[in-house]
């Protein structure tokens, strides 16, 4: 497939299963697809009715960037400022709900690194939490992709990710706000409009150029496209996506396949950071859905499950590993699927190890017992000694 974009990818939203990637582990300038990560920490540790102040530190920003022209002690409520972020971009609502949640920017960004190493992502790094260019912001399509899904699990963010306008009332700092959302697949007028998109997110600088974010359903299959320095011609970004759905919808489909059992003792880290031994375990029964090339779902597909990573924490009796996809005839392994959680019960130590420590203590137990003998002798001479010098001296 043939893209503008300089890194793409498309994501099943359900598992994380990759269904085309191009760059998608490279660094680059994420624009305002950073908010994604900022709508959902604001939806994680805010509540959508209290009110959120405009300040003065959260007005510095370069001239051009994307506004609503809050003005400094302007007041809205979180709500109001999340569609602001979401739809026409706003980098002042940014700012402020970064400010209103952690003090200060920076303080958010810390936040936001922390909630990225959460998600296990290794390939994006936050400075702000507007996306404006700013030296070591980066991300990848493959974390971008990955925010998106754990931001999916949030119900609010389709409120506000998926609205196609919003209007936020006159208040006495400002007059009526009135936006509709910057990505055009989710615009019925606009000739880019795509049925299938339900969310969506822009982003776009000089320097990281044309960037999209749009998560889309059809027949039950819900995906993640993004794209990153989608240039070239007029519309390309909008191209790009058609063609990753087009992709997507076209040439997969969801289908139950069965887990296979599994038993392992494995190495793993307790909920206080110490290793213990483990028995992971997975019943016969169980059932997962993944998304297989139409073309070849017929012949056949075989899942397996991946021993856990020794750095994984068992929580719960519970630890969590990777399923990949197995080509029915050949064999060949053909993607990771996503994730499921294995039980994991506690082992007694081996039993060797009881054993040395059985032999340890009987081995004390006859040195002990060799001393008293040696004693009682060295008593019972004493007095034999003593008894034949009173007879013979």
């Amino acid at each position: 497939m043939d893209l503008y974009a300089q890194a793409a990818i498309l994501m099943d939203a359900d598992t994380g299963e990759i269904l085309y990637e191009k760059n998608a582990y490279q660094r680059m300038e994420p624009a305002s697809l950073t908010k994604i990560m900022t709508c959902m920490l604001a939806i994680e540790e805010g509540n959508p009715q209290e009110l959120v102040t405009m300040t003065a530190d959260g007005l510095k920003m370069m001239e051009d960037a994307s506004s609503i022209d809050l003005v400094e002690g302007e007041r809205l409520t979180m709500e109001q400022m999340l569609y602001a972020l979401m739809l026409p971009s706003a980098n002042d609502a940014a700012n402020a709900i970064a400010i209103h949640l952690a003090g200060s920017m920076e303080n958010f960004a810390e936040r936001m690194n922390q909630k990225a190493a959460e998600l296990g992502l290794s390939g994006s790094n936050f400075v702000n939490p507007s996306g404006l260019p700013e030296e070591g912001h980066y991300s990848t399509a493959y974390d971008l992709a990955e925010i998106t899904r754990a931001a999916l699990s949030e119900p609010e963010f389709f409120t506000y990710a998926g609205a196609s306008e919003y209007e936020i009332p006159k208040t006495r700092w400002n007059e009526e706000h009135t936006f509709s959302h910057l990505n055009r697949t989710l615009l019925k007028e606009n000739k880019s409009y795509d049925p299938r998109a339900i969310a969506g997110k822009t982003g776009w600088t000089d320097t990281a150029g044309n960037c999209l974010m749009t998560v889309g359903e059809q027949d039950g299959v819900r995906l993640i496209s993004i794209l990153l320095k989608s240039d070239g011609v007029s519309g390309a970004v909008y191209q790009d996506n058609k063609a990753l759905f087009d992709y997507g919808f076209s040439n997969f489909k969801k289908m139950e396949l069965a887990l296979p059992a599994y038993q392992e003792e494995v190495s793993l880290k307790n909920q206080e950071g110490q290793l213990e031994q483990y028995l992971v375990s997975q019943q016969e029964g169980q059932t997962f859905q993944v998304l297989l090339p139409t073309d070849w779902a017929e012949t056949g597909g075989t899942l397996e499950i991946l021993p856990p990573d020794p750095e994984a924490v068992v929580e719960q009796g519970m630890v969590s590993t990777q399923v990949q996809l197995v080509d029915g005839q050949t064999k060949e392994v053909l993607t990771l699927v996503g994730e499921i959680f294995l039980q994991a019960q506690e082992l007694e130590p081996p039993p060797q190890e009881t054993q040395q420590v059985t032999s340890s203590s009987a081995q004390e137990w006859m040195r002990y017992v060799l001393w008293v003998l040696v004693g009682l002798i060295i008593l019972v001479l004493f007095c034999l000694l003593r008894v034949l010098r009173r007879y013979f001296w």
